[in-house]
């Protein structure tokens, strides 16, 4: 009796028994218990998606999207007039360097505006990024060489559209989950701001001259850049600042692999919006006023491509929908080749923008499916900020070097960027999900 007396006494100390771990300094510490209970990782976060909060961030996105990547799609007006007015000492390739320095800085400078949105700074980076972008517009208006320009339109403007860019794609994934594609796609149609800008360049240009047109812009930038301002509103940020580089992404292919699909995305696909009116206006395709409409023509289509293939990538997955419209688009530039009528250019105009804006609203849902969490989501997001502004970088410079009397080498160039990158995202989704498409990835 003794003897199960001690085994009961025994079992009983077994079962009360407080595990204990060792501290950081020998000592040992409770982990379990009713007065210190174990600790639990932090749930995972809620997404309304939707609401009128979540949607007011969506008008405040798709409004700097309107001031940034709107301007940025509506070089090609700039670059035809510079290239026959103000700066018509200057090769096509130089002056494209001034709509590609802009591009570069929307994008590389995340790198450093993301951290600094991380940390809480929105409304410090959307009262930089108004400042930034209006006065660089300003500048470009008593700008009068070569070097002004890159200075004032470039580089200052393209600083501004930096920090109103990372704002954008910053604050609507967390307000939105299942519809995040759809919400990012209705945000990212806001660059239908380059059609308002292209026809006031048009129609303003000839009446208050060149100086007075660019202010204007810069006034409307700054009516459509006050809604962020009112409306937008950072619903958490993570306890530390994010790192500025997650090296362990370099050893996932998927991620490299997209890394790679951004840069080829982005050296081809923006060739026609700086490229097409020039290449219209000299082959004589396109007679009187109807090759100013071009790029708004090409901006028309890039809404629908920015809506349409993110309903259905919500559906299916971003990586799954984007990889064949990336692939149509470059098929589409090859037979921008054969294109001799303006009805042909017409239709061209439409569906490539309508492929290629697939792309640029895509791409930060894809950026999600390649990161293992939101946690580290601004920190990737950074990363491959570097391929795209690479390709934005020396895109239009390569293919205004390459191009010759037809622009055959010019159009040659798009089509084979584009089709290296659909090839290198196919390449990057099946890594991820392998060959089955039931995968939604």
């Amino acid at each position: 009796m003794s003897s199960n007396h001690s085994k009961q006494s025994l079992s009983t100390e077994n079962t009360n028994r407080i595990p204990l771990t060792e501290s950081s300094d020998g000592s040992q510490a409770n982990v379990s218990g009713s007065e210190e209970p174990q600790a639990r990782p932090p749930p995972a976060p809620s997404f309304p998606d939707g609401g009128s909060h979540a949607w007011l961030q969506c008008l405040g996105a798709f409004s700097l999207f309107f001031s940034s990547w709107g301007l940025v799609y509506s070089f090609g007006v700039f670059q035809e007039f510079y290239a026959t007015h103000l700066l018509a000492s200057e090769s096509p390739s130089h002056i494209s360097w001034i709509g590609s320095i802009a591009a570069f800085c929307l994008q590389v400078f995340t790198l450093f505006t993301g951290p600094l949105l991380d940390l809480g700074y929105l409304r410090l980076l959307l009262i930089m990024g108004t400042v930034l972008a209006v006065l660089g517009n300003m500048m470009t208006s008593i700008a009068t060489d070569y070097g002004q320009f890159v200075l004032a339109q470039g580089v200052c403007a393209g600083l501004g559209y930096s920090c109103l860019f990372i704002c954008s794609v910053g604050i609507l994934p967390t307000y939105f989950s299942k519809k995040r594609s759809l919400a990012i796609g209705i945000a990212a149609s806001g660059s239908i701001g380059a059609i308002i800008y292209v026809i006031m360049f048009h129609k303003l240009q000839p009446r208050i001259g060149f100086s007075w047109t660019v202010r204007t812009i810069a006034f409307v930038m700054l009516g459509t850049l006050v809604i962020p301002l009112l409306t937008m509103r950072q619903r958490f940020k993570p306890p530390k600042g994010r790192q500025l580089l997650d090296l362990s992404a370099f050893k996932e292919a998927p991620f490299d692999w997209y890394a790679v699909s951004l840069f080829f995305a982005f050296m081809g696909i923006y060739i026609p919006f700086f490229q097409i009116q020039a290449q219209a206006f000299n082959q004589q395709i396109v007679t009187g006023s109807l090759s100013f409409y071009l790029l708004p023509l090409l901006n028309v289509g890039s809404v629908f491509g920015r809506l349409i293939p993110n309903y259905i990538a919500d559906k299916v997955g971003p990586m799954t929908t984007l990889a064949p419209y990336t692939l149509l688009g470059g098929v589409l530039a090859f037979t921008w080749i054969g294109i001799t009528t303006s009805a042909g250019l017409i239709v061209f105009c439409i569906l490539f923008g309508f492929f290629s804006g697939s792309y640029v609203s895509l791409s930060p849902s894809v950026t999600a499916v390649v990161s293992p969490n939101l946690a580290i989501y601004g920190t990737r997001t950074g990363m491959l900020a570097a391929p795209m502004g690479l390709g934005l970088l020396v895109g239009n410079p390569i293919a205004g070097a390459v191009s010759n009397d037809g622009f055959i080498g010019l159009k040659a160039f798009c089509g084979a960027c584009c089709i290296a990158s659909a090839l290198a995202l196919c390449e990057a989704r099946f890594s991820k999900g392998g060959l089955s498409l039931n995968v939604r990835l």
